[in-house]
């Protein structure tokens, strides 16, 4: 989900602040997180959080701002 919101948004078909991309991106460092925590690699999963935790920043701004 990560990579391909990242080629919807280098080819222009997705911009940072549009809601499915935000969306596409925490789903995918959750889904990362949670595949990290089963395998035990902590340094992922803290990557995934901070991942998260920008998304989550995100969604929010575009949702009330």
């Amino acid at each position: 989900m990560i990579i391909t919101a990242y080629f919807l948004n280098s080819f222009q078909f997705l911009s940072a602040d549009n809601l499915f991309y935000q969306i596409l991106n925490i789903l995918g460092s959750l889904f990362l997180g949670i595949n990290f925590y089963q395998k035990k690699a902590f340094a992922g999963i803290f990557l995934q959080v901070v991942w998260g935790i920008v998304s989550l920043s995100a969604i929010f701004k575009i949702l009330f701002n």
